[in-house]
């Protein structure tokens, strides 16, 4: 016989962590098996009331870690235990269904806590379950059904103790030495080992060598069980003929268990893969989203740049225009505004129409407070390119487009100036 537990140290079981995701919002579950004591009149004590130490071993990060539960088993804890295994609604079929297996050792452990650590694989093949669960004096009982595979293990191989594998939340509390507090709300299922925890305690063997095989009401018991099970797994697709063996019954039952348990963790993994993806492409969503924001902010201050900058420069044409008696001082608003109106593609072309006109007008020293007004925009950077234009031999023979890039090409921060948002002068 192989076993998921080592035999030393009176064999200390590793325990179970896992989350619960039921309707009932249960929070942090444990699940701790505890090899106990079976009393002569056929009843296995489970948990007797007291605090008990156990440790588990896991994986966690790559690294296997030892974690150390004081088990509080009061009254409140085994009421708590009972009215799983009995509440409900359709209590007679529930109760059918509920019947806790027994197996050999633990092999159910890795399906509350996969992060288990075990020494062996074992099969989900029940040795029989559990008929019924009571509160003595003691603490917790349960009074075990056995197939005969589960005689043989108990009689041939040993395996004479019975293990409970219990359902825990934590309580909050830790011990000064690190130990966590927690208390059983659920039996899971049931093991056989051949080592208790107590010493002392009577075996299963023991308990019934002196008991007749079976009862009528046993029997009786056995039968309508196994038909409510047959009639479920027909309900599911599969189907077994009344007069299946124990056997046959347990098998095709485990086996529909562990392919539900099976496609719950499929499908709580998948779960798990779209919400990392899900948190991946927000993410991205949101980089991609800050990108573009601030691309269209840096497009709106370049717009607003050349908006700034081509005004400058068709109010620095008008100005020289006018400066060179080709346009009168009153039509200089009108003038700005039907230019800055052409498409950028339309513009010199304008500007070249406009150089051309003949002087018709006085030249005045000053444009006047119209003039002044208008140039406020642009301040002594638009003057001072005007004079270039008008006094300087280098540019003032030059065409207006080309005298006013040859003015930008040697004096930049003219133009830089011209290129600053406007300001209204207080």
């Amino acid at each position: 016989m192989k076993f998921s537990h080592p035999p030393s140290a009176l064999c200390p079981l590793p325990s179970v962590l896992a989350l619960a995701n039921s309707a009932e919002e249960l929070g942090d579950v444990l699940a701790l098996e505890n090899e106990l004591a079976l009393d002569n009149d056929g009843w296995a004590l489970l948990a007797p009331f007291g605090e008990h130490r156990k440790t588990r071993t896991i994986q966690r990060d790559g690294r296997v870690v030892q974690e150390t539960f004081v088990q509080v088993f009061d009254e409140a804890a085994v009421d708590a235990v009972l009215a799983n295994e009995n509440g409900g609604v359709f209590t007679r079929l529930k109760r059918a269904f509920i019947k806790r297996p027994i197996y050999n050792g633990h092999p159910d452990i890795k399906l509350y806590a996969p992060e288990t650590v075990t020494l062996a694989n074992e099969r989900l093949i029940p040795l029989g379950l559990n008929q019924a669960c009571r509160k003595t004096a003691r603490g917790l009982e349960f009074q075990p059904l056995l197939v005969p595979d589960g005689k043989k293990a108990v009689e041939e191989d040993g395996c004479k103790y019975p293990s409970g594998l219990f359902l825990l939340n934590k309580t909050g509390g830790v011990r000064a030495d690190g130990a966590i507090e927690v208390r059983p709300f659920k039996l899971a299922s049931i093991g056989l080992t051949p080592h208790p925890n107590i010493s002392g305690v009577d075996s299963l063997a023991n308990a019934r060598a002196n008991q007749p095989a079976a009862s009528d009401k046993t029997k009786t018991t056995d039968d309508t069980m196994k038909q409510l099970l047959i009639g479920w797994l027909a309900a599911q697709g599969i189907a077994l003929a009344n007069d299946s063996t124990d056997q046959s019954v347990f098998d095709a039952f485990n086996k529909e268990w562990l392919a539900r348990t099976t496609t719950s963790t499929a499908l709580a993994n998948d779960k798990t893969n779209l919400t990392q993806t899900v948190n991946t492409l927000t993410a991205d969503r949101d980089k991609e989203k800050t990108r573009a924001d601030q691309a269209a902010t840096a497009l709106a201050n370049e717009q607003t740049a050349f908006k700034a900058e081509r005004q400058a420069r068709v109010e620095a044409c008008v100005d020289l225009t006018i400066t060179q008696g080709k346009l009168d001082v009153a039509g200089r608003a009108a003038k700005v505004t039907e230019l800055l109106a052409l498409a950028n593609d339309k513009l010199p072309e304008a500007l070249t129409v406009l150089e051309k006109l003949p002087a018709k007008f006085k030249i005045a020293s000053a444009l006047g407070s119209d003039r002044k007004s208008a140039a406020t925009a642009s301040g002594s950077a638009q003057q001072k390119i005007l004079t270039l234009a008008n006094d300087d031999e280098k540019y003032k023979a030059l065409p207006m487009d080309k005298a006013m890039a040859a003015i930008e090409r040697d004096y930049p921060a003219l133009f830089e100036e011209l290129r600053q948002p406007a300001t209204t002068a207080k």
